[in-house]
C-alpha cells in the first residue's frame, strides 16, 4: 500500500498484519541481506556476528523501494490486534530478558536511565562489552 507507506502481511491471523515503513527500522538493509542469505540455502549461511552491517535506510523512503510482493520476512508483533484491526508488526526483532534486551543488527549498548550511579553504569557497560557478540545491541535494564 504505497499510499500508506506500509504493507499488509499474512501472519496466520484472521486479519492481515500491518507493517509501516518506519517499523522496518534503520538497520533494514542489514536485515534484508541476512534474510536473503538464509533463504538462498547456502551451505554456510551468513551469521549476524560475522556480517558487515549495511548503512541505515532513508527514514523518508518508500515501502515499495525495500519490499516486494511475496517477500518473506521475520517479524515481531509490536501491537496486538484490536477489534477489526490486525496486529502491528516490526522487523526490529528484540529478545527481552529480565536483565537485558538483545537486538540483532545493532551494535549499541544502552543503560537504563533509572540507574543513577555513574560507576555502576560504567561497570555494567564494560561487562556487556566483554561478552556481547558483534552486531548485537544490548539494553541493560534497571534490574541488572
Amino acid at each position: 500500500m504505497p499510499g500508506l507507506n506500509a504493507a499488509f502481511l499474512s501472519v496466520g491471523h484472521p486479519k492481515d498484519a500491518f507493517l509501516h515503513y518506519l517499523d522496518l527500522g534503520p538497520q533494514f538493509s542489514s536485515y534484508a541481506q541476512f534474510m536473503t542469505s538464509v533463504r538462498t540455502g547456502n551451505k554456510k549461511p551468513l551469521t549476524i556476528s560475522r556480517m558487515k552491517l549495511q548503512s541505515d535506510i532513508d527514514k523518508h523512503g518508500s515501502i515499495s523501494d525495500v519490499l516486494t510482493q511475496g517477500q518473506e520476512l521475520i517479524v515481531q508483533i509490536a501491537k496486538e490486534p484490536i477489534s477489526t484491526k490486525g496486529p502491528r508488526l516490526t522487523t526490529e526483532i528484540s529478545f527481552t530478558g529480565r536483565f537485558l534486551v538483545l537486538s540483532p543488527f545493532n551494535d549499541k549498548i544502552s543503560v537504563s536511565q533509572k540507574i543513577k550511579d555513574h560507576a555502576e553504569k560504567t561497570r555494567l557497560r564494560r561487562l556487556i562489552e566483554s561478552i556481547k557478540p558483534k552486531n548485537f545491541g544490548v539494553i541493560i535494564r534497571t534490574s541488572a
